[in-house]
């Protein structure tokens, strides 16, 4: 088991503009203001989204996208480091209109209806991801 433990460095609260790539747009929010570390939480709808299912035998992500307008159940996430550059990992669970759910990683493209998003920025070293073998996932280290 590995953990970090942490405090809140700063705390952001936003909203995306309509038509907003939502992994893309927390890219950009996070280099911006120089968040490395940090816990992410977003509400709101969805125009499109993409959503990935890691097979964990064939180690390999299928993606589905789905293009119909659907609300935020749940979304969170976090930002780290992953080569030399931000990585934003979030999972979101979406409501269809008939009040069914799909959830999953989200994958970019993800197009924002309307949505707010809350940024926990965390004190202390940034938190690195590397490639381990038994998983063929990028972990923390």
């Amino acid at each position: 088991m590995f953990y970090d433990r942490t405090g809140i460095r700063k705390v952001y609260m936003g909203k995306f503009n309509k038509g907003d790539d939502i992994i893309p747009a927390l890219e950009k929010f996070s280099k911006e203001n120089k968040i490395k570390k940090a816990f992410i939480q977003v509400i709101g709808a969805v125009q499109t989204v993409t959503l990935g299912y890691y097979d964990q035998v064939k180690q390999k992500y299928l993606n589905k996208s789905f293009k119909t307008p659907m609300e935020i159940s749940s979304m969170s996430g976090n930002v780290s480091i992953k080569g030399k550059e931000i990585f934003i990992h979030l999972h979101g669970v979406f409501r269809k209109k008939d009040f069914s759910s799909i959830g999953g990683q989200l994958i970019s493209p993800t197009k924002i209806f309307v949505g707010e998003f809350v940024i926990f920025e965390l004190k202390g070293k940034s938190l690195i991801r590397k490639f381990n073998p038994p998983t063929g996932l990028h972990l923390w280290e």
